[in-house]
């Protein structure tokens, strides 16, 4: 019985530090995309986000971030309920990456209803995926505007 238990100590303690060091990994190359399109965007890191439907989530802090560049159904509408379950799948109990569009240097964008306008990144098996251009390559969003170029589907970990 204590050969059981330290036998998956020991599967846990490995499990830990592959998923830190493919973390760090990832994390330098995300550092690299941050310098480069710091001009235009505010970078935000946070976790436990309440995801309010397919292209709006709600910061710990309150503040409320719509997707740049993509549209998905209300919740009343058809396709509402999949896109916020897709989204709530993506980001639950997962630390998020924020490109938060800057209207000029010290102020953030905001559409007509007052929330900031931003790219949502999230770590999945090893990579950072964009998580608006997702929802629009999954057939649950649609394409508003052009994806800023600079801001790449995936930022691999390797």
């Amino acid at each position: 019985m204590k050969g059981k238990h330290i036998v998956a100590f020991y599967l846990f303690f490995l499990t830990a530090c592959a998923t830190l060091s493919q973390r760090q990994i990832a994390d330098k190359k995300f550092q690299k995309l941050i310098r480069k399109v710091n001009d235009k965007y505010q970078f935000m890191q946070c976790e436990n986000l309440i995801i309010k439907d397919g292209d709006t989530i709600a910061l710990n802090n309150g503040e409320v971030v719509r997707y740049l560049s993509i549209n998905a159904p209300e919740l009343g509408e058809r396709g509402g309920v999949e896109a916020r379950w897709r989204n709530v799948e993506l980001l639950k109990n997962k630390t998020c990456q924020l490109f938060l569009l800057r209207f000029d240097a010290d102020t953030l964008a905001q559409c007509y209803y007052g929330r900031n306008l931003g790219y949502v990144y999230v770590l999945n098996n090893g990579k950072y995926v964009n998580v608006n251009r997702l929802l629009v390559e999954e057939g649950l969003a649609d394409c508003t505007e052009k994806f800023d170029k600079r801001l790449p589907l995936y930022v691999p970990a390797q």
